[in-house]
């Protein structure tokens, strides 16, 4: 497993993006449905709507504890076995 970092700035006044946000590839399917349970129960809205509107990919929106948008994603084929 590796780590990721991502270095934000902030503007005065913080306003948070409503539409631009980074998008995040995780490893397969079962891990995408893992961290979507994880951030649920950490008490944080996973957004599962948008799941398979974007072609080859499974995918929710969430939002961070500043309120920015954030995707997460996995090729559609990369079910885990």
């Amino acid at each position: 497993m590796s780590t990721v970092e991502i270095h934000l700035g902030v503007d005065d006044p913080f306003i948070p993006a409503r539409k631009a946000h980074p998008g995040l590839l995780v490893h397969d399917v079962a891990a995408l449905d893992n961290l979507g349970k994880q951030i649920e129960e950490a008490g944080y809205d996973v957004d599962w709507s948008e799941r398979t509107t974007f072609v080859g990919f499974e995918r929710f929106h969430c939002r961070d504890p500043f309120g920015n948008r954030l995707e997460l994603m996995t090729p559609s084929s990369a079910r885990s076995v």
